[in-house]
């Protein structure tokens, strides 16, 4: 969506800081779930943007979508190693103990 007049929208006039701005470009970069989306807005003070601005940031859309999934993944995915890791932690210890308990008993 594009304002290139903040001015012109009657919504957006006396909402301060919405007020003081010149210009307006957002879009959504894609949704997670069907009812959380992921939007990006930037406004401008005193520069306007203009058509190309917008057909630049659809552009982009894709690719920062898939930017903001991969790097989810990706911290899902150290955040399961982590885990994987502890878990693998104390069966070593589990094993040990268990190892130590049967030794002991075999030499009684």
């Amino acid at each position: 969506m594009l304002l290139s007049d903040v001015a012109s929208e009657t919504d957006w006039r006396d909402t301060p800081p919405l007020d003081q701005l010149q210009s307006w470009l957002g879009g959504s970069i894609g949704r997670r779930r069907p009812s959380s989306w992921h939007f990006l807005a930037r406004c401008k003070l005193t520069r306007v943007f203009t058509t190309e601005h917008l057909r630049l940031a659809k552009s982009l859309a894709v690719p920062a979508a898939v930017a903001i999934q991969n790097a989810r993944l990706h911290e899902r995915a150290e955040i399961y190693a982590a885990e994987l890791e502890l878990r693998l932690q104390q069966l070593q210890v589990t094993q040990e103990a268990l190892e130590h308990a049967k030794s002991k008993s075999s030499q009684s």
